[in-house]
């Protein structure tokens, strides 16, 4: 069997998924992990967020009585310091499963502060703006109209909600929101109504990935942007280390003489975009479901992932992608494999620090395209 863990026994966990402002600036000043990452990008991004914290910190306070966000505090201030000191400024920014905008809020907070911001510069962000239900009682603590309220409720359509949260904003004529949607399956890409597309001559500077919620959904969104991705233009996966989304590093490992990591936070990492990659590519390399691959191959995939976590001392990324090797080999029906890799998960004593994902992930630790759970 699969002795990944035992890697890890002397190994102690510096990362702990960080709700507090401290874990973000200590990642970002470990000059070791610059210097494995390169570009020095974590004291650029150090040294902005903390000439802006206070100022940032109210920002995200006040969005939080107003919006729900599914990202952490350093994920909101990393998505901020990145497009307000990192991105250079040009070209478009397209972002896929928004929501209800929290991360396109940060991403405009971060490109009003950006100096070499153009004129032109739009974000497009595409969602479903259905199908994610907002509980009664987050409902009531929002300061939302009663007449969008009672509409929402009627069509579970929150599109309106979105553009009522940002319609007010100095960044709204900025923001170009659609609805569409990603294919789960191929056979979805004859059957969907508002099939994801993005105009072809646009060009793209940065990607803002949270919506690539399935295995082919990743592959048919990639298809449709890579020709649009200028050089140099970076991709932000707010997925990438969430244990059900293990389609996303499966993708970035793949083509990881296309995408260099520069930096990472909690289950956000950020890539840049070094090399072209060929439409075709990606047709002939990532299959459309798991279930083409060879055990082995999804084996060699996973222990490459988990080694570069290894080797850059990314002890939460670590631990996260064991919990999705678990989760592929639970997907392409291989049980034994995944309960006895849940079973080494649950043994390992540095991963106790961790044990309520685990815990969580026993549970349900990925789904298929008909959003099924799956638990082992």
């Amino acid at each position: 069997m699969i002795h990944f863990i035992h890697m890890k026994n002397k190994i102690a966990s510096t990362h702990m998924p960080s709700k507090k402002v401290l874990d973000v600036l200590n990642g970002f000043s470990d000059k070791e992990r610059s210097d494995l990452l390169g570009d020095h990008t974590q004291q650029v991004l150090l040294q902005k967020i903390l000439l802006d914290i206070g100022s940032t910190i109210l920002k995200i306070k006040k969005l939080s009585l107003k919006m729900p966000s599914g990202l952490t505090l350093s994920e909101l201030l990393i998505t901020i310091g990145f497009f307000s000191a990192i991105w250079e400024g040009d070209e478009d920014i397209l972002e896929i499963g928004p929501h209800l905008g929290s991360s396109t809020w940060a991403i405009a907070q971060g490109i009003l502060e950006n100096t070499n911001l153009q004129s032109n510069t739009r974000i497009y962000t595409f969602d479903k703006f259905k199908d994610y239900a907002i509980p009664d009682k987050l409902m009531r603590t929002m300061d939302i109209p009663k007449e969008i309220i009672n509409r929402y409720i009627k069509s579970k359509d929150f599109k309106e909600i979105f553009d009522f949260f940002h319609s007010n904003e100095v960044y709204a004529d900025r923001i170009i929101a659609e609805k569409s949607s990603l294919p789960d399956t191929l056979e979805q890409i004859d059957e969907l109504n508002n099939l994801f597309s993005f105009p072809k001559d646009k060009k793209l500077s940065a990607v803002f990935v949270d919506g690539c919620k399935s295995w082919h959904g990743t592959k048919y969104f990639f298809m449709e942007i890579i020709e649009q991705l200028s050089s140099g233009a970076h991709i932000i996966c707010q997925d990438y280390a969430h244990y059900t989304c293990f389609w996303v590093p499966v993708f970035l490992e793949l083509f990881k003489d296309h995408f260099q990591l520069i930096t990472y936070v909690d289950n956000t990492y950020i890539f840049k975009y070094i090399k072209p990659l060929p439409r075709q590519h990606i047709i002939d390399t990532y299959p459309n479901t798991p279930k083409d691959f060879s055990l082995s191959t999804i084996i060699d995939i996973f222990t490459n992932l988990i080694l570069d976590s290894h080797i850059r001392k990314d002890s939460y990324g670590y631990f996260k992608q064991h919990l999705q090797l678990c989760a592929i080999f639970a997907y392409i029906e291989e049980i034994d494999y995944a309960k006895n890799t849940m079973k080494a998960i649950k043994n390992s004593i540095p991963f106790q620090f961790y044990i309520h994902e685990i815990n969580a992930a026993e549970k349900s630790i990925t789904y298929y395209p008909c959003k099924k759970s799956i638990n082992i």
